[in-house]
């Protein structure tokens, strides 16, 4: 699980801040703020990493009330995906190719049947194509 917090500073279109790291310097623009007669929209900058949360949550301006969390989303974290070269194969043609390359004789991969039968001898999973 991972945090979207969308940060917001009023009372500017545009402000950068900055923020100290020892010897690093790391600055953040909040942006599409707009002040006019209709309304007054803060400038904003939104973050998914936790280590920019941390640091701006730590920063003066944001423990004074001139950052403010405007909106915070919990998300699910999407495990990335790790694509094999099984996932790659969609046919037949590319099972069997794939077979012969591993030294599965082609005699004997004539059909779907046999293909699926020699790639489970070998612990090989097609799971893109059966």
């Amino acid at each position: 699980m991972s945090k979207i917090v969308k940060y917001g500073i009023y009372g500017v279109v545009e402000r950068f801040v900055s923020f100290k790291l020892g010897k690093a310097t790391m600055t953040i623009t909040f942006s599409g703020g707009a002040i006019d007669s209709a309304a007054v929209r803060p400038a904003t900058y939104t973050s998914r990493n936790a280590f920019e949360q941390k640091v701006i949550e730590s920063h003066p301006d944001f423990k004074s009330g001139a950052i403010k969390v405007l909106k915070e989303q919990i998300v699910e974290d999407v495990p990335a995906v790790v694509e094999t070269p099984e996932s790659k194969v969609k046919t037949m043609q590319q099972a069997r190719q794939y077979l012969i390359e591993r030294g599965v004789p082609v005699e004997v991969l004539q059909n779907k049947a046999a293909v699926l039968e020699q790639a489970e001898k070998k612990g090989i999973n097609f799971p893109n194509w059966s």
